[in-house]
């Protein structure tokens, strides 16, 4: 048996959000750098508008930056209306050979379990630092690897292995 214990908190969202960020990175790059290329091109154009111009690039600078705030922003906006993502919220997560168990508790307010199969998973995402717990292509669990209390990490992989097969992605390089 493989436990964690954890906390459902902001944390958790934002290492989602960077998981998400670290694969799509490129394209708020491209953006970025049409809107500059497009400053740039009317500006050694032979009909130039340097109010264009300058607004193209100032988009290009801005833009990478602006897409990031304003994905945190709505995250920590999302996060403020869930009463149940707090610090007082326990997380606690069984893993054995056949199936996994995900447990909340907040107090005596909330309590919630989850027990399912390991196909219940449409894909796991193994990092340095966390587990990425996919239950959709778009919703998942964020589990950080330090907080295993029983248990090895090198036993999860193998179960993992074993039932989820090419569904079980570990980027720990």
């Amino acid at each position: 048996m493989i436990r964690f214990e954890t906390k459902f908190n902001a944390e958790k969202t934002k290492q989602a959000n960077l998981f998400v960020m670290k694969k799509i990175w490129w394209a708020y790059l491209i953006f970025s750098l049409l809107f500059v290329l497009l400053g740039v091109i009317n500006l050694v154009s032979d009909e130039r508008d340097l109010v264009f111009a300058i607004v193209m690039i100032a988009i290009g600078v801005l833009f990478t930056p602006l897409c990031i705030l304003l994905t945190f922003a709505i995250q920590k906006k999302l996060n403020k209306s869930m009463s149940v993502l707090s610090d007082d919220t326990v997380e606690t997560y069984v893993f054995d050979e056949e199936r996994f168990s995900i447990k909340n508790e907040k107090g005596d307010d909330y309590k919630a379990m989850t027990v399912a199969k390991y196909s219940y998973f449409h894909k796991v995402i193994s990092t340095p630092t966390h587990y990425m717990l996919y239950i959709s292509s778009q919703q998942c669990h964020v589990l950080p690897k330090d907080s295993l209390v029983e248990g090895s990490l090198e036993e999860l992989d193998k179960i993992f292995n074993h039932n989820l097969h090419e569904k079980f992605i570990s980027k720990n390089k």
